[in-house]
């Protein structure tokens, strides 16, 4: 005699009573390595709207990276309550999800549900994703050799040609500029020699002059006039080297 579990007529009886409530995944996209973002919605179809409880499991391929409701629509009749999760694919392989239980509830009941079991290939990176030696040029052949220098040796005249012409204009422009330069050199040179205070004449000269100064003398001198260290000796050498040349 067949034993008889009156129990297993229950979610038959359910489905009679409430009508049927569908579980289903869609998957984002559709091919995955390690290191991308997978977005899975489950959603619940049913005859009335409820409210969905979903714990994800801990998954060694699979990083939760958020769980938020996603959209509630109407339908025919039926309601479809959508819920989204963002992973990340921590390893290659197939990721097999089970089934996950899902805690419904209803107006007037509540009911215990599970989505299908799922299954999101990630496939392996190929030797060259992940080779860090770059690949190397090809070779340029000796035309484009010959073009190439061709090209940078008419750029550098050109470039040339047009310093002399400013240069000139220039000249042209201030022709006593030189000579205001190397006069304020001069004074400077003075009042150090003479043991007089140089600030002045040092912030004024930075203030018109800063064109004409090399690199070296301008920083020696910014750092006497608004540093802590007022050098007299080293600007002095550096002054009459300028003079001098």
């Amino acid at each position: 005699m067949k034993t008889f579990f009156p129990w297993l007529l229950f979610p038959l009886l359910c489905s009679l009573l409430f009508g049927e409530t569908n579980l289903s995944w869609q998957v984002s996209p559709d091919k995955t390595k390690p290191g991308d973002l997978i977005e899975l919605i489950a959603t619940i179809e049913s005859d009335s709207l409820s409210n969905a409880e979903i714990t994800w499991p801990r998954h060694h391929k699979l990083q939760l990276i958020d769980q938020s409701a996603h959209s509630t629509d109407y339908d025919s009749g039926r309601y479809f309550h959508r819920i989204r999760f963002v992973l990340q694919a921590v390893s290659s392989g197939s990721a097999i999800i089970a089934p996950i239980p899902v805690r419904l509830q209803f107006i007037d009941r509540s009911q215990e549900a599970f989505l299908p079991e799922l299954t999101i290939p990630i496939a392996p990176y190929r030797a060259a994703d992940t080779d860090a030696t770059a690949a190397s040029l090809p070779a340029p052949s000796s035309s484009s050799n010959s073009a190439q220098k061709a090209v940078i040796v008419a750029l550098a005249i050109v470039v040339v040609i047009g310093g002399i012409v400013i240069q000139k204009k220039r000249c042209a422009a201030n022709p006593g500029e030189d000579n205001d330069t190397s006069d304020a050199l001069e004074d400077l040179c003075r009042a150090l020699k003479n043991d007089q205070d140089p600030t002045p004449l040092v912030e004024n000269y930075l203030a018109t002059h800063t064109a004409s100064l090399s690199p070296e003398l301008q920083a020696t001198m910014e750092q006497f006039v608004y540093g802590s260290d007022c050098n007299h000796e080293l600007l002095a050498n550096l002054l009459e080297k300028e003079v001098g040349s």
